[in-house]
This record gives structure tokens, C-alpha cells and sequence, in this order.
């Protein structure tokens, strides 16, 4: 398995469990929850996969829907510590939005678009499924509302650009992954 499935699969983790909680705080069953947790998990990545009109990944790729059912259990079961620990899911929600900025960006550059389009397909990347799931509770998306959101995930897009023909693709992740977390959570 490579660093960035990796990577996938643990941003892929933290936004369903943040699409879970957000479910359950609705009142939605676990069926629903699992749905809004595939939203949100996999939102992002698919809008972005087919606006580069490349395979989608989570259709070809057999760990993202386990991915999915585990966070989901696991939320559901520990649901209480979550809600009660709001720092712990900003946490989670700051680690799956920087994760799949850098994917996000690093999927753009492959597919060689320009610096704007790359930018912008690190930020679809990133807040594309938290949109699906705002929508689908009947909600303002946040990304909307809150313009540090937006903003951590163009910042670390940018990183990820900056760094990327200067560093090995793991340190730049870590890189790209850290300055969205960092500014998300503390500005």
C-alpha cells in the first residue's frame, strides 16, 4: 500500500466519522449515517476524480467503502466521546480537509492543469464532501460560513505546489497536511 492510499484512507476515515457525528446530531439512523459518512468521506474525491475525468477511486479500489463502515461503527459506538470532545472532531475535521487538500492538489498536478485549476481542485478535493453532507441536513454549507476553512485548504494547495518539485512526495504531504491543520485549527 503507498503513502498517499494511506493518507487517503485516513482522511477518508476522519470525514465520515465528521459526516457521522454531524448525522447522529440530526437524529438519523446508522444507515443514514453511513450514507452522509460516505458523503462526506469520499464527496470530495469523487467530484474531483470526475472533473479530471480520471477513474474515481473509491470505485476501484476496495478499501474505501470498509474505510467508511469502520468509522462509522466506531463513531456510532463511541458517539458520545465525540460529541462531548468538540476539540477532538475539529481535530479530525482539520486532519481529512488537509489530507485531501494535498491529495486534492497532487491529483491536479498529475493530470498537468494550471496553478489556478490546481488550487481549486485541492480545495474541491478537501471541501467537496463536507458540502454534500451541510446540503444534504438541510444545512449552509460551512465552507461558505467560515472563511478560514476555504482558506487553510488553498494554503496548504499551495505548499503542496511549492514544495513539489523540491521534496519527496512524503515530506510534502506532511508538509502540505500540517500548514492546513495548523492554520485551520489556530486562526
Amino acid at each position: 500500500m503507498n503513502t498517499v492510499l494511506i493518507f487517503d484512507l485516513v482522511g477518508t476515515f476522519a470525514f465520515a466519522a465528521v459526516g457521522v457525528i454531524a448525522g447522529l446530531l440530526k437524529g438519523i439512523d446508522l444507515l443514514g449515517a453511513f450514507l452522509l459518512g460516505c458523503v462526506t468521506g469520499l464527496g470530495g474525491g469523487i467530484i474531483r476524480d470526475l472533473i479530471l475525468d480520471i477513474p474515481v477511486a473509491a470505485f476501484y479500489n476496495s478499501w474505501y467503502l470498509p474505510m467508511v463502515f469502520l468509522a462509522t461503527m466506531m463513531t456510532f459506538l463511541f458517539s458520545t466521546f465525540f460529541i462531548l470532545n468538540y476539540q477532538f472532531l475539529l481535530i479530525l475535521d482539520a486532519l481529512g480537509l488537509g489530507i485531501f487538500a494535498a491529495i486534492g492538489t497532487e491529483k491536479a498536478i498529475q493530470s498537468e492543469t494550471t496553478l489556478a485549476g490546481t488550487l481549486l481542485l485541492g480545495m474541491v478535493s478537501a471541501a467537496g464532501g463536507g458540502m454534500l453532507k451541510d446540503m444534504l441536513l438541510g444545512e449552509i454549507p460551512s465552507v461558505l460560513c467560515k472563511e478560514i476553512y476555504m482558506t487553510s485548504a488553498l494554503a496548504g494547495s499551495f505548499v503542496f505546489c511549492l514544495l513539489h518539485s523540491l521534496l519527496p512526495l512524503n515530506i510534502n504531504f506532511l508538509f502540505s497536511v500540517l500548514t492546513t491543520i495548523f492554520i485551520r485549527l489556530f486562526f
